[in-house]
C-alpha cells in the first residue's frame, strides 16, 4: 500500500510539473550563481504508517552552473521511534551534514536533488554516534517568488537515515527482548524551501 501511495504521489508530481511549466514559462533566475536555501519538511507517508512521524529543517549553500548545482547542506531531524528507548524517550534526533548535487530541467522550473553524507545521533545518545544518510528527491517544482528569490516544493523525497550503525548501543532495545538494534529509518518526505541567489 505504501509503495502504491509513493508511486501515485510521484505521478501526480510529474503531471503537476508539466502544468506549472505551461502556465509559468521559463524561470527568470540566473543560471549561474551562488545560492542559499532554507527548508522545512514532514513525513506525510511514514515507514511505520504514521502521519507526520518525522519533522526536518535545514539549510544549504551551493553554486549553480546552468543545469547543475553543487554544494553542502545541514539538516536537523526529529522522529518518533518504533523502538523502546531508555528513560522514556519517544523521539530521536539527528544532524545530517552532506554534499548535494542538483539537476535543473524544464527551463529551470523543475529539479532533481541527491544529498549524501554522515549522520550524527543527537538524542538520546550514550556517547558520540555517527552513521550515514541519503536524501533522494526525484522531482521538485520551482517558482519565482521575488527578484533573487525562488520558492520550491519537493512533493516526494526518500530519506534513508541511519545515525547509529552500532549493534551494541545500550539505548535501544527490541520491544520483546533485550537485544539492541542499529537505527535505520526510511521516510517519504514532503518539503518546501525558499532559495536566495546572488
Amino acid at each position: 500500500a505504501r509503495r502504491r501511495c509513493a508511486q501515485g504521489a510521484l505521478a501526480t508530481a510529474i503531471l503537476l510539473t508539466a502544468n506549472v511549466v505551461r502556465a509559468e514559462g521559463p524561470s527568470s533566475q540566473k543560471p549561474s550563481a551562488w545560492r542559499a536555501t532554507g527548508e522545512l519538511g514532514v513525513a506525510l507517508i511514514g515507514s511505520g504508517g504514521e502521519v507526520a512521524r518525522m519533522l526536518t529543517g535545514g539549510v544549504r549553500g551551493n553554486y549553480r552552473l546552468r543545469h547543475w548545482a553543487f554544494g553542502l547542506g545541514l539538516n536537523l531531524d526529529a522522529w518518533r521511534s518504533d523502538l523502546v528507548l531508555e528513560e522514556g524517550h519517544e523521539w530521536l534526533g539527528a544532524a545530517n551534514l552532506g554534499a548535494t548535487a542538483e539537476y535543473f530541467f524544464i527551463d529551470g522550473r523543475a529539479r532533481t536533488m541527491v544529498m549524501l553524507g554522515p549522520s550524527f545521533l543527537l538524542a538520546p545518545a550514550s556517547g558520540p554516534q555517527v552513521g550515514i544518510f541519503g536524501d533522494i528527491r526525484p522531482i521538485g517544482l520551482r517558482f519565482d517568488a521575488w527578484p533573487r528569490w525562488t520558492f520550491g516544493v519537493d512533493p516526494l523525497g526518500v530519506l534513508i537515515l541511519s545515525p547509529d550503525l552500532s549493534s551494541t548501543d545500550p539505548i535501544l532495545e527490541v520491544p520483546d527482548g533485550q537485544a539492541s538494534l542499529p537505527i535505520i529509518e526510511v521516510q517519504f518526505m514532503t518539503s518546501v524551501y525558499l532559495e536566495w541567489g546572488r
